[in-house]
């Protein structure tokens, strides 16, 4: 019985997976951001074994970062709490908002 679900074929990702805000990269979890000010877009590489914190009180990480842009000086404040596998428990985000991959892509090639 086993062996007959390991060769199943996997199951496409529903919406809300697909609709991820944080995106794991080998050793880095990159997340994409809008400032909410001029709307200036960010693509932040967060390496694992550095930029992560190690939250001993809730058994994961914590990212706290603050991003300044080119176009204005509005400060965008992450907080994230994730898990041990680097799952997304919550967020917190001022003065900005995460984008998908997608919209950032888009907001790019202009």
């Amino acid at each position: 019985m086993f062996i007959f679900k390991f060769f199943k074929k996997k199951e496409p990702k529903t919406k809300s997976e697909s609709n991820k805000v944080f995106y794991n990269e080998k050793d880095a979890i990159v997340i994409y951001l809008k400032c909410s000010k001029c709307g200036e877009l960010f693509r932040s590489y967060l390496r694992k074994g550095y930029d992560l914190i190690n939250d001993y009180d809730n058994n994961g990480f914590l990212i706290i970062k603050e991003y300044i842009g080119a176009k204005c000086p509005n400060r965008i404040h992450l907080h994230a709490i994730l898990d041990r596998n680097y799952n997304l428990i919550e967020y917190t985000l001022e003065n900005g908002e995460l984008i998908s991959k997608e919209e950032w892509e888009k907001g790019v090639e202009k």
